[in-house]
């Protein structure tokens, strides 16, 4: 009896054994994806930078070429992988993501500032849907400059 079960276990190691030796690496896809990703978020800070550079300053003219410089990385990242659809996909995805993140952020801001000022409602109005009016007004001008 206990050749027949050390016999089993073996077999069941076995299998184990064997199942778990693949060699799918998919670290490999996510380290693909991540250079998508950060070339795409490269592409849209390089856009955000240049057009911030002041071209009439030393410092300005410099930031403006570093910036330049990046811009032209990122699209020769998206022009050497053009042709693979899930890196192109990533990539637009990172730049988006962080123009989603930025507009995210400033939204928030907004939203703070106008809620802690205190004028949007006030105790003393009477006529409360006017001020809900206002209020959905304020906050839809916020809301929208976000999208």
């Amino acid at each position: 009896m206990k050749k027949f079960l050390l016999g089993l276990l073996a077999i069941a190691g076995m299998a184990l054994c064997f199942t778990s030796c693949g060699n799918n690496n998919p670290a490999d896809d996510e380290t693909t994806k991540s250079e998508a990703t950060k070339s795409g978020e490269s592409l849209y800070q390089s856009v955000i930078d240049y057009q911030a550079a002041d071209a009439n300053t030393t410092d300005g003219q410099v930031a403006k070429l570093t910036a330049a410089a990046k811009l032209y990385s990122s699209y020769q990242d998206y022009k050497t992988n053009s042709e693979d659809k899930e890196w192109v996909k990533d990539f637009a995805t990172g730049a988006v993501s962080t123009l989603a993140e930025t507009k995210k952020e400033e939204a928030k801001t907004q939203l703070l500032e106008k809620l802690a000022d205190g004028s949007l409602i006030s105790e003393d109005t009477s006529e409360k849907v006017v001020a809900v009016a206002n209020l959905a007004s304020q906050l839809g001008s916020i809301f929208s400059a976000a999208k």
